[in-house]
């Protein structure tokens, strides 16, 4: 199942690009996740973190591999190990002194259903499909807040 959420944040590209590829912050801004560590660094562009997430079903541990492409403005985010899969490919597009961020994530129909609940599994796969948009819209919206301030922040400074 695929979902494609798209936020505008005003924010430069860079401190965005900078605060998304951070894997140690993505416990600020995904609302599953509530404990990061680096495991690892398979190379300048690719490490591996040690995830904890809270789900509605129960508590997951995954080996989370982040890949940042500077020159494309992109970020894979994908769960190499552990319960509940999910990949995020998140494309930055600066405009005007904001940056649109585009998230597309691949989700799996049966890995929703275990994450949220048996009782779930004779609804169709476009309320699952609404429902999981929600969730990942929100986590957007939550990242939407903090860069915001950040960026706030920087012009009071005069640091950008």
């Amino acid at each position: 199942m695929k979902i494609r959420v798209e936020v505008k944040i005003n924010c430069i590209l860079q401190t965005v690009l900078d605060y998304i590829s951070n894997g140690e912050k993505l416990h600020e801004w995904n609302s599953a996740v509530k404990q990061v560590e680096i495991n690892s660094r398979k190379d300048d562009n690719t490490t591996i973190f040690s995830i904890v997430r809270k789900l509605p079903s129960q508590i997951v541990e995954n080996l989370l591999e982040v890949t940042v492409n500077k020159s494309v403005n992109t970020i894979n985010m994908k769960t190499t190990s552990g319960y509940i899969p999910f990949i995020y490919h998140i494309k930055l597009v600066p405009f005007r002194g904001t940056t649109n961020v585009i998230l597309n994530a691949d989700l799996n129909k049966n890995d929703i259903i275990t994450l949220l609940g048996p009782q779930l599994k004779k609804v169709p796969k476009i309320i699952l499909k609404k429902m999981m948009f929600k969730e990942v819209n929100a986590d957007l919206y939550s990242l939407k807040i903090i860069l915001e301030k950040i960026c706030t922040e920087k012009v009071d400074k005069g640091v950008i």
